[in-house]
């Protein structure tokens, strides 16, 4: 499916606009945007690594593993109470710096608003 220019930036927008509505620990902050002319962008914080280059690590640690999913467990708690649903939830879209900064990033075109 080919997309234009138009419906790449409504999408994106779309992801702004989500992902700054939900405000919990363990989702991505937006901690600026611009989402007018042609000039859109949004700044997050950055993190070390993504959940997948944690698996070597966390194979068997069963202390660790609960850590880790109780936080991305709790980010889709929060953000299907606000009426989001991220819908491509995998390990590159969980970001890290460490088991307890952990957030949930990519609320892009599968996302769902509810209400």
């Amino acid at each position: 499916m080919d997309e234009t220019d138009e419906e790449v930036v409504k999408r994106f927008e779309r992801e702004v606009r989500i992902q700054s509505k939900l405000d919990h620990p363990n989702i991505v902050k937006v901690l600026d945007k611009k989402l007018t002319d042609d000039a859109r962008f949004y700044v997050m914080p950055l993190y070390r690594g993504s959940l997948v280059d944690e698996f070597p690590d966390i194979v068997g640690d069963e202390e660790r593993l609960s850590r880790i999913y109780s936080s991305i467990l709790d980010a889709i708690e929060h953000a299907h109470t606000q009426g989001a649903i991220h819908r491509d939830l995998k390990p590159e879209n969980v970001l890290l710096n460490s088991d307890q900064d952990i957030v949930i990033s990519d609320f892009g075109p599968r996302a769902r608003l509810l209400f």
